[in-house]
């Protein structure tokens, strides 16, 4: 996704929980914001991460469990459903950031880095 696009769809949802179905989420306010995907004509490798999700039973449950004990909630599969029918319905994106949800607008400075 381009720089323009990924301001034009406002980023990541930023959600004061954890990310899981964040992506999925992301895609759908991409294409009710206009945007078209461009299939790519190679594999895309992905990095499991750590502490995030992991598609194995037991890596499931040991992240549910993790959550559960630290009182972190997630989106759910039910709560992204009906994020998808809303913008199905509408055929519109839905904003869950407002006006100052990127650098520029929420006070850090972008510098140029030398090399």
């Amino acid at each position: 996704m381009s720089r323009d696009d990924w301001h034009r769809v406002q980023g990541y949802a930023e959600l004061q929980r954890f990310s899981m179905h964040i992506d999925g989420l992301l895609l759908y306010q991409a294409h009710y914001s206009g945007l078209r995907q461009r299939r790519l004509p190679h594999p895309i490798y992905h990095l499991e991460h750590g502490s995030g999700f992991r598609p194995d039973s037991a890596s499931v449950r040991e992240l549910n469990d993790r959550l559960e004990r630290t009182s972190i909630s997630q989106i759910t599969y039910e709560e992204l459903a009906g994020w998808m029918v809303e913008m199905r319905a509408t055929r519109a994106t839905l904003q869950f950031n407002d006006g100052t949800w990127d650098s520029v607008t929420s006070g850090f400075v972008k510098r140029n880095r030398s090399v």
